[in-house]
């Protein structure tokens, strides 16, 4: 028989999960773009707002990442 796995998240699971929330909504909403438009073509106003929400993405990302490194500087610099 196999033990009993915690399967709760952590404070610090919960913590990494909200600081990348922002990245994951903006990746939800591309993705219910895409698939409004599967099977056609989509609309020069469909290209624009897919394009604007790929640059949302990737700077939002970059902001998590820096939020990241940044944490880890700090650790580094208290151990």
């Amino acid at each position: 028989m196999m033990a009993a796995v915690e399967l709760e998240p952590t404070a610090a699971d919960l913590a990494s999960i909200e600081a990348e929330w922002p990245v994951i909504e903006l990746e939800l909403e591309l993705t219910g773009l895409e698939l409004k438009r599967l099977g056609r073509p989509a609309s020069d106003v469909e290209l624009r707002r897919e394009r604007h929400l790929v640059r949302q993405i990737l700077a939002a990302r970059l902001a998590w990442a820096t939020s990241v490194a940044g944490d880890l500087v700090e650790l580094e610099e208290v151990a």
